[in-house]
């Protein structure tokens, strides 16, 4: 059911002059549907904030809002209590959540329903995308202020809280994540190559854990891990030491690709990676490479491309988002099991004479 929350806030005006006998009205009206509704409340404390009174049914559009105080018996508002102003309303996002709007109307204070910003919702992503082109570089103190914040460089990345030197992870590539995984419910079975210090992993787990206790698996050279991390390791979180960058491929990583829905690449040489393992993801699945682009300018992009991965079957998302969040991370989703790319081929093509015995990282860096 369509609901519109309306709540009072105290301060000096009018509003709270009010004496017994003195009712709160309101009027709603659709200007599109035609639709109203009306109400007069003779207890103002009912609905000063965080309590509040419920319209249903006024639908999508433009909203002319109307408010007044009235004495009892009267239909006249009393002077300087009239406030009226119109706003917009658009359902088309919170239709889509099943038990959304229950939710809203249920727990309205936790969840601070009043402010809430529907139109900003990673799983609306295609109804307010177009608005990213109207950005440009940030501009003001204040944007480029929380632009530098944002930063993998900015010495206040760290999640958790963490100090910056135990993580290798800025606030806008979390946010971006946060998008990826807010827009993409699916997104359960999770692979990371690049555990380091394992915070980043600490959130990784503990999303595949949310969602239906899910697995997930890490990969490195070296257990980096902090021994704080390692003390709050979830249980459906698991570590596995190798090497990403050489052939042959690690078994049990091409098996944790395999069954992954997103694999996050954030190792040595994060192209290699990709490119050796990514042909295991299935369609539909998400792969996002750390460290990919460090200049984020809103009037560059788009810019984000990768001929291997496009020959694989991956293309590209959300360049837009990764770029206004100020994230260095790039993602992709696998639309296509393409043939275009073949392994063997692209190996030999860099020196690897055996396809059994190749040191892939060093040929690579070799070449480039």
């Amino acid at each position: 059911m369509d609901a519109i929350f309306i709540n009072l806030e105290r301060n000096n005006t009018a509003f709270f002059a009010a004496t017994p006998g003195r009712s709160f009205c309101f009027t709603l009206y659709n200007t599109a549907s035609r639709k109203s509704a009306e109400s007069c409340v003779a207890d103002l404390e009912t609905i000063i904030y965080p309590k509040h009174l419920i319209a249903n049914g006024i639908g999508s559009g433009k909203i002319e809002f109307s408010a007044w105080l009235k004495e009892t018996g009267s239909n006249e508002p009393i002077a300087d209590s009239w406030v009226s102003f119109s706003f917009q309303v658009n359902l088309d996002c919170i239709d889509r959540f099943n038990g959304a709007k229950a939710a809203l109307q249920e727990r309205a204070d936790q969840i601070g329903s009043s402010q809430l910003q529907l139109q900003n919702v990673p799983f609306c992503f295609d109804i307010w995308e177009k608005k990213l082109d109207t950005l440009q570089h940030a501009s003001t103190a204040h944007a480029q202020f929380l632009h530098s914040q944002l930063d993998v460089f900015s010495g206040s990345r760290g999640m958790f809280g963490v100090p910056f030197f135990k993580q290798s992870f800025g606030h806008g590539d979390r946010i971006f994540m946060d998008f990826i995984f807010s827009k993409h419910q699916e997104f359960k079975v999770i692979t990371e190559f690049g555990t380091f210090s394992g915070v980043t992993s600490m959130y990784l787990g503990m999303t595949s854990r949310l969602r239906g206790m899910s697995v997930f698996n890490t990969f490195d050279m070296v257990d980096y891990r902090d021994p704080s991390v390692k003390e709050g390791w979830l249980d459906n979180m698991k570590f596995h030491l190798g090497n990403l960058e050489q052939v042959p491929l690690l078994r049990e990583a091409m098996v944790s690709v395999i069954q992954s829905d997103f694999l996050f690449v954030d190792g040595g040489n994060k192209k290699v990676e990709a490119y050796l393992y990514a042909g295991n993801l299935r369609v539909g699945a998400g792969l996002l490479l750390h460290d990919y682009e460090y200049e984020n300018r809103m009037e560059d992009t788009p810019k984000q491309h990768d001929l291997i991965l496009q020959q694989m079957g991956f293309t590209v998302q959300y360049e837009k988002v990764a770029t206004a969040f100020n994230s260095c991370a790039r993602f992709w989703i696998r639309t296509s099991m393409s043939n275009a790319f073949d392994l063997r081929i692209w190996l030999a093509k860099i020196g690897c004479t055996s396809i059994t015995n190749c040191d892939v990282s060093q040929r690579v860096a070799s070449i480039y």
